[in-house]
């Protein structure tokens, strides 16, 4: 099986060194720990784009991340990537992409009515670039037609044990998972989501009422006092806050209460009813099953992942 990891300027160069290198050990794994399986044999390089050229043939193409701030100059750049990996995927090679590299996968026109994801900080700017393609922005992990995404940078660990599941079955993606280290099955990106407020909008009274909200989101605040503050009625307040920020007044303190009862989560040994107390939430089953609707774990979880109190997993000596 030939693949092919691009190298390109402003790549993120550990999604272009960690998929090489699994993909690279994963014959020697099998043959040292399961002989019997006797798999495919792997070759895989790191092409660089200045090299690729229509005589090549790949089974698989990966194509690595972008840094963050260098998206339309490397969409701007590689013209001649693009047709190349349009020509590819007509010759029956699968391409994958990696966190923000999906950008340049849409720009192809492949994801084009079809399911992507990308990682959560691209959201916005992928939905206005590339408005015809279907994307899940809580998937780690994409397969459509040929074409596979995954959301974050090192989420290529989880994308390289999904591809090696698919092309050489589940024994032998449990081995390499177990050898690396890779959870085989990852969390939702809403697990990773660190809360970007909008508030790059020009209206000042619906700027006050969100850092009302941000600032007494532990009291009860009810919809017709907020639309009273901005001396609006409530339908207009409701229908110009959702256009301002993108969220209903409900939706935001919503967002800010699950915000800040991970900080407590991720800050604080306390309890968990204590954080929901803390948020504003006296009913705690309440409070579980919004956080866990919002995040894709429940509190408890989070704290284990996040939380101050040492894991087994950790050793810290002195």
């Amino acid at each position: 099986m030939k693949i092919a990891v691009l190298d390109f300027p402003h790549v993120v160069k550990s999604s272009v060194a960690g998929p090489y290198d699994i993909l690279n050990q994963t014959n020697r794994i099998i043959e040292t720990f399961a002989p019997e399986l006797d798999i495919e044999n792997i070759e895989v390089e790191t092409l660089p784009v200045e090299d690729i050229n229509n005589e090549q043939k790949f089974d698989l193409i990966i194509i690595p991340a972008i840094q963050f701030d260098r998206i339309e100059t490397v969409l701007k750049s590689q013209p001649a990537l693009i047709s190349w990996l349009q020509k590819q995927y007509a010759a029956d090679t699968e391409i994958a992409s990696i966190c923000l590299g999906t950008f340049i996968l849409a720009a192809t026109g492949l994801l084009d009515n079809k399911y992507a994801t990308t990682h959560w900080m691209g959201v916005n700017a992928f939905r206005n670039m590339f408005p015809k393609v279907n994307l899940v922005d809580d998937k780690i992990v994409t397969d459509f037609q040929r074409l596979y995404t995954c959301g974050g940078a090192y989420s290529f660990t989880t994308l390289m044990i999904y591809l090696i599941d698919k092309y050489f079955g589940h024994e032998v993606a449990v081995i390499v998972s177990k050898v690396f280290l890779i959870h085989l099955n990852d969390l939702k990106q809403s697990s990773f989501h660190i809360l970007n407020l909008q508030k790059s909008h020009n209206n000042d009274s619906i700027q006050k009422v969100q850092h009302f909200i941000e600032t007494n989101f532990h009291s009860k605040l009810n919809v017709e006092d907020l639309a009273k503050s901005a001396n609006m009625t409530t339908r207009t307040f409701i229908r110009r806050f959702k256009k301002s920020t993108g969220s209903t007044p409900y939706g935001y303190l919503q967002k800010i209460k699950i915000e800040k009862s991970k900080k407590l989560l991720e800050t604080r040994d306390i309890g968990i009813e204590q954080v929901s107390y803390e948020v504003g939430y006296s009913d705690f089953a309440s409070f579980r099953k919004v956080f866990k609707k919002n995040v894709g774990l429940t509190p408890s979880e989070y704290k284990k992942l996040y939380g101050k109190t040492k894991t087994p997993g950790y050793l810290e000596i002195g």
